[in-house]
């Protein structure tokens, strides 16, 4: 018999998109799955489209609870499911019938950790826009040093766990914090020791309704706490913890984070950003890029204002050189 899968799914506020999403899983080509929903306290009528669902397939297992956020849920489907692999996927997408099988064989057939699918469609109200593959490997199995973590999709929806590796390594999701994934995908490639392809299917990413961009960084509300200076200092600290540093990924992250936040919060982002920035001692910046040091510079010895003016002009600079390609290219495809 086919090993058995838990599928978590966490849930909140997502009415809409839920049935979709459910018919996917109900519908996968592999049947030995334990669904697992995790009702985050979700105000709509998610708990009764989880009901009904329940009285068609009985794989399918609820749990009710107060909000407690993305990672939370996460954690709780993972210690609440008894399956030897563990698969996440978001409540407001969807994926092909034979992606899990097709993760699942990758997985199989290879002593990798954990599997990977890169294909992914972007679902708008019109249509659908499948990108380009990120990482353009063959299906197989391949060590993860041969692998930048940030070459791969950092979401865990397109993945495929091996729950002995989960729980050899007590991974889980940063609770109360945004930007959780980013995280734990770093700490996935320190432990991991091979990665395994597959090419079956696509992830469905629901891209209309209220988007991430719209409720976090463009949001009016003063904020004063910066999920990705958070996890920036949490990857700083992992990395400490294992005496690899040097690893720390660039503060191009960090750079594109103050871009798009929008001006009513660029001055607390600064702020926040100066204090991160003065745990760095001289050894630790020695290592890394002319960018970064570029950036700490102007960060560390100018005011904000003189920032955010030098923000802006690169913001434009950027735009008019992607203008420049995207004219480029309609000349070279007439």
């Amino acid at each position: 018999m086919d090993d058995l899968i838990s599928v978590v799914i966490p849930i909140y506020n997502v009415e809409k998109y839920l049935p979709r999403c459910l018919d996917s899983v109900i519908n996968q080509d592999y049947k030995n799955l334990e669904i697992v929903c995790v009702n985050d306290g979700s105000p709509d009528s998610c708990a009764d489209i989880l009901e009904n669902y329940k009285q068609k397939d009985d794989r399918i297992k609820i749990y009710h609870n107060k909000n407690g956020g993305l990672s939370f849920s996460r954690n709780f489907g993972v210690n609440n499911s008894s399956g030897s692999f563990i698969y996440f996927l978001d409540s407001d997408d969807y994926i092909s019938e034979n992606y899990i099988s097709g993760l699942y064989s990758a997985l199989k057939k290879s002593d990798a950790d954990f599997s990977y699918n890169d294909k992914l469609v972007s679902v708008y109200e019109n249509k659908n826009i499948s990108s380009k593959n990120k990482l353009k490997l063959n299906e197989g199995s391949y060590d993860i040093k041969d692998i930048k973590w940030n070459e791969i999709r950092i979401s865990v929806c397109n993945k495929l766990f091996k729950r002995d590796f989960f729980n050899k390594y007590s991974l889980n999701f940063a609770e109360g914090l945004m930007f959780e994934d980013h995280l734990f995908n770093i700490q996935l490639f320190h432990f991991a020791n091979r990665i395994s392809i597959s090419n079956a299917g696509a992830y469905f990413y629901t891209r209309i309704g209220d988007s991430f961009s719209n409720s976090y960084y463009d949001s009016q509300e003063e904020k004063s706490f910066f999920y990705e200076i958070e996890i920036y200092r949490k990857v700083i600290e992992f990395y400490k913890k294992f005496d690899k540093l040097s690893e720390t990924e660039s503060f191009k992250w960090l750079y594109k984070h103050l871009v798009k936040t929008c001006d009513l919060n660029k001055d607390n982002f600064l702020k926040e950003l100066r204090k991160l920035f003065e745990s760095f001692n001289e050894e630790f910046m020695s290592s890394r890029s002319g960018f970064e040091v570029k950036f700490y510079n102007l960060v560390m010895n100018h005011d904000n204002e003189f920032v955010k003016k030098e923000l802006a002009k690169n913001k434009k600079k950027k735009q008019f050189l992607k203008s420049l390609r995207n004219i480029a290219n309609i000349i070279r495809f007439k």
